[in-house]
Order: C-alpha cells, then structure tokens, then sequence
C-alpha cells in the first residue's frame, strides 16, 4: 500500500502553512501576514498520532483582486500546480478563515472542488472558542458533507479532524509505504538563485513538481519528495536560493529561505551544489561550498547550463582547472557538467550519489587506518608538515556521516592547518572518501595506547 497523500488549499492567508506545521510538528512552510507567500506545492513526509501520509502544502488560489493577479506572474502556474495536486490527492482539508467570514473566492473555490466531494472535508480555521463557532454557521452554505471548526494556532479541533480523515482513508498500518527518513539517501539541492536548482529538481524527478521561471527567487520554501530511480529511493530537497544575508532586510522572506536552506543543508547527507557556467564561480558561490563542507555534508559539483558555453575539445578540462583553483578547499567535489534544460549527463547524477553515499557512511577500522598511519610515517615530506616536537601515537575512526578521525598526538599546538590537509588528501587517496568532507580532531594523549 503507497503512502496516502493529504492535500491543504484554499485562498491566500487562511492558515494553511500554520496547519501544515502543526501537522508536520515542524515549521517548514513558510508562514508570514501577508497573501501569497507560499508559491510552490511543500511536500512532506509526516507521521500524525502513529499514521503515516504525505502532506502537501498549496500555493494560495483565488487572488483577491484582479490588480494582484496581474502583479504576480507566477499565479497562473500556481493554479494549475494546484489542479494537478487535487486531482492526485486522497484528501483534501479546504480551509477557510471563520473571522473574514465566507468570501466570494471560498464559494469559488467549493466549486472547483465539486467533482472530488468524496475526498473532501472543510476545516474552519481561526475558530477558537464556541461564539466563534456559532458566528462561522454560515459556512455550511458551502455544501460539504464534513466540516470541522479548527484553530491551527493553538491546536483546537485538529485530533478529531484528523480521526475522521484517518478513517476515511484507512489508514492503519504505522509503517507501510512510509520513508525511512534515517536510511535513505537525503540530497539537497543548492546554489544561488537562478542558477537552475528548481529546473535540475524537475528534470531528475521526470515531472513539474515546482515552478521553473527565469526571475530570481521564485522557490521560497525547501520541497521534499521522494524520488525512485531503478528501484533505488532517494528524499531530494530543493531550497530557496541564498542570497547574502543582510541582517537589516525588511524582506522576511528572504530571512526565512536562508534559514531553511541553511538547515536543509545540515538536515542532507549529500549536496548537489549547482553553478551557473556562464556566470562562473562568484565570492557567494564559495560561500555556499564552504557552509557545505563547515557542516560536514557530502558534495557533487554540478556545472548547469553548459548547453550555453562555446567550447573547444579542451573546454571541460579547462572549465574543471578553472573550478577546483577558485575552490580549491572543495577539490574532493565531483563534477559533473550538466544542463537541465537538454538534460546531458543529469542520467550520471544518481550514480554519482550512490558512489560518494557509500563513502559518506564507510567507517575503516582502527587497525586498517594505524597501518595507514604507519605508512604514511615513511612517506618524505612526512615530517615537514607538523613542528618537529610533535608526535602521532595513532588514528580512529570516531564517526562516520560525515567520517569523522581523532588524532591522538603529543601536544595539538604542534599540528596546524597544514598537517590536517595533508592528513585527509592521504585519507581520501587510500580508503576512497571521494565527494566526502572529513572532520580532523586533535586529541592529546600523554604515551600511546597499551
């Protein structure tokens, strides 16, 4: 049995980010006091009082005047993402606002959803006492069989709601069809804004789960979904773009994206980190590869829109020189020169992952890495990397995603930078941790182990 999926629309700012938190138990969509700031279709995988089902979070439809629509050029896209979404879904919750009462749009909306009266229910949401419930009689005029007065805010009436929709849905198995989110291979999606992300994100998953444009910006929140390739799973994450951050920004929005791109970073195992190869690697490209390896992720180098590069029979190889000099700290980074647009090599992506994820959770014994060490002892130029006072007593393992060794050494004030790059260069060489960031620890110990 696949996982049931759980569809929230209605108009802009009835609360639907608030209940896709609330039942997600995270703040994932973002949520803020004015129309239209959800434009994607926020996909997560969520599990609710021991039922498992995915949640699906909708752009807000129906504009509230015609000067809006016009002003927001992706509302059309949005609408028929939307359509799409309530024709797939299992259930729908169609949410409106008991304290703006019943608009014109909310009867528009019941409308459209007609046909699917089956799957439907309707929450009233902002109901938070009993007065409030009886002044919100009016939206039984609306014509939906099941509705339920809510408050997402403060939890009111989400429990029952819930019951019923489970019940509908029959949904009684706590794990069949669900995403084992600790062992599957996460990939976020990141890079600057309009270098491509949301377009790769669509051409890997063979649908049009985001809005593609070519105005900077357009993916607000990170998207979840679950992408199967030759039965091989994998959870990809495409986030907002990051921009610099500027703490005095009056644009919230660009705050929360950053936060969110920030933690989707830390919550992957392996970034697909995407550059534009017409604009080369700019200062916040480096930025972006050094939060990536800072937190320990695992990282593929995708070149993007090498479909618009003039080359010659040495392009690549001058392009690959050109990369690992301006990111010479992300030199273990694959490359893999791509274009969402014709789709080249993108096929090369999933290997690619598979590869660098088996490195990421490898762990070497300590007997296998000492032998290392032992070796690496006789190499010349072994000495010259640390002061001549310190002493290397022997190597572990600590963890591995990411791998992670503890140096057990004399005094750590004898080792600098220079000795931990020569130390994960050799690592990466003799046990195969490409595409891998590897964390250096310094441990003192006064005579080596017995």
């Amino acid at each position: 049995m696949s996982t049931p999926s759980i569809l929230i629309i209605g108009r802009p700012n009835v609360g639907k980010s608030t209940l896709f938190n609330r039942l997600n138990k995270q703040r994932k969509a973002i949520v803020h006091d004015f129309p239209g700031v959800t434009r994607d279709l926020i996909f997560s995988y969520c599990n609710y009082e021991g039922k498992n089902f995915v949640l699906i979070d909708s752009g807000g439809i129906g504009m509230e005047d015609s000067v809006m629509i016009t002003q927001d050029a992706f509302q059309k896209q949005i609408e028929e993402n939307v359509k799409g979404a309530i024709e797939s879904s299992d259930m729908i919750i169609f949410l409106t606002d008991s304290q703006e009462g019943l608009n014109p749009y909310d009867n528009v909306i019941a409308n459209s959803l007609r046909p699917y009266k089956k799957k439907v229910i309707l929450a009233v949401n902002k109901t938070e006492n009993e007065s409030q419930e009886l002044g919100a009689s009016e939206f039984f005029k609306l014509g939906i069989e099941d509705v339920f007065f809510i408050s997402s805010t403060q939890g009111i009436g989400i429990d029952n709601m819930m019951t019923v929709i489970f019940k509908k849905l029959k949904i009684t198995n706590k794990t069949s069809g669900f995403v084992d989110r600790e062992n599957i291979k996460k990939v976020a999606i990141i890079g600057r804004p309009n270098v491509g992300k949301s377009s790769i994100f669509n051409a890997l998953a063979g649908k049009d789960l985001m809005i593609v444009s070519d105005v900077a910006g357009t993916t607000r929140d990170s998207v979840d979904h679950l992408i199967t390739y030759y039965q091989r799973e994998y959870l990809f994450i495409d986030t907002a773009g990051l921009k610099k951050k500027n703490q005095h920004t009056k644009d919230a929005i660009d705050f929360y994206s950053y936060v969110r791109t920030i933690k989707a970073i830390g919550d992957c195992d392996i970034c697909l980190f995407v550059i534009d190869a017409a604009d080369g690697v700019t200062n916040m490209d480096k930025h972006i590869a050094d939060l990536i390896i800072e937190e320990g992720r695992a990282m593929v180098i995708l070149v993007n829109k090498w479909d618009k590069v003039e080359k010659d029979t040495n392009s690549m190889i001058n392009y690959t020189k050109y990369i690992y000099q301006q990111l010479n700290f992300a030199d273990h980074a694959p490359l893999i020169f791509t274009s969402a647009k014709t789709r080249q090599r993108l096929i090369n992506v999933f290997d690619t992952i598979d590869s660098i994820y088996s490195n990421y959770i490898k762990r070497i014994s300590t007997p296998n890495i000492n032998k290392f060490l032992d070796t690496l002892k006789s190499r010349p130029g072994f000495n010259s990397v640390f002061k001549s006072q310190g002493r290397i007593l022997y190597l572990s393992q600590v963890e591995k995603a990411p791998p992670r060794f503890a140096v057990f050494v004399n005094k750590k004030e004898y080792f600098k930078e220079n000795f931990t790059r020569f130390l994960m260069k050799h690592i990466r060489e003799t046990f195969g941790f490409a595409g891998c960031t590897i964390k250096i620890n310094y441990k003192e110990k006064t005579k080596p182990n017995p």
